[in-house]
């Protein structure tokens, strides 16, 4: 999990460095596949073991109670992963080559802060499984307001002490630098007001 955490803090820092100093460069971040958040509802099959098998919900704090194994941790990590995960455990010590499949059947409701100078400001719901990057989230949020400064939009990741300046033009001239950064959950955007 520690891992996953320094990704996203990299990520984060490294498109302020291609936004704000305008690198040459592009960071490269994945756009893996969906992340398990709290209060999702997942759906576990252990082949030919139906006690192992069943609907679990990840708790507040990012875990679900496994049969035999306890609480796991699977907040922030994919479905594979989780997947790898749980065929590991149950290897190790229940079962001889099992075979594991997770599925998320239901998403909790995921969303960023959008507040400043756009037209509905407020919270925007991230769809499920899909990307929403920092244009998109302010399209939700109606677009910005004719008072918008544009080139010094900040952005706070949920947690984290960090806040980057982004700028709206350039990221709307560069899509594919648009689309390297994805938000996350409780992520913020805050556009200011231009001063004349």
């Amino acid at each position: 999990m520690k891992n996953t955490k320094r990704i996203s803090i990299s990520s984060f820092l490294a498109l302020a460095g291609a936004l704000w100093f305008q690198s040459s460069s592009l960071f490269s971040q994945e756009v893996s596949d969906y992340k398990i958040s709290p209060l999702d509802i997942l759906v576990v099959n252990v082949f030919d073991e139906l006690k192992l098998s069943g609907e679990l919900r990840v708790s507040a704090t990012g875990e679900i109670t496994f049969y035999l194994l306890g609480n796991i941790k699977v907040a922030g990590y994919t479905v594979s992963e989780v997947q790898e995960q749980l065929k590991k455990k149950l290897g190790d010590d229940y079962l001889v080559d099992p075979q594991v499949i997770v599925q998320v059947k239901e998403h909790a409701k995921r969303k960023v802060n959008v507040t400043g100078e756009v037209n509905r400001p407020g919270q925007v719901d991230m769809p499920d499984e899909q990307p929403l990057t920092i244009l998109d989230a302010i399209a939700v949020a109606g677009g910005t307001t004719r008072l918008a400064n544009e080139s010094s939009v900040e952005v706070t990741r949920d947690g984290q002490q960090t806040t980057i300046k982004v700028n709206l033009k350039k990221l709307r001239k560069n899509p594919n630098l648009n689309k390297q950064f994805t938000l996350e959950p409780g992520d913020s955007i805050s556009v200011p007001q231009s001063r004349f």
